[in-house]
């Protein structure tokens, strides 16, 4: 960690607690944008898997009628 040099004053201290806290209340708000970024990533994830299911059943279903077309009607 990078030391800080202040004078050893009140009015120091002061700002010094400032900047603590205003820090302190960026760590937070980015680890709640960070939270929910991930939420909503994770619900993609979920939505994605999902529909690629269903395009799964979906070509299943394609192949097979198209092998029993190329059977009926031969090469």
């Amino acid at each position: 960690m990078a030391e800080m040099r202040t004078a050893p004053t009140r009015m120091a201290l002061s700002q010094t607690k400032k900047k603590l806290q205003t820090a302190q209340r960026g760590h937070k708000l980015l680890k709640d944008k960070r939270d929910e970024l991930m939420r909503r990533f994770l619900a993609l994830l979920e939505d994605n898997r999902q529909r690629r299911g269903q395009l799964q059943a979906e070509l299943e279903v394609y192949y097979r009628q198209m092998a029993c077309a190329r059977a009926q009607l031969g090469q």
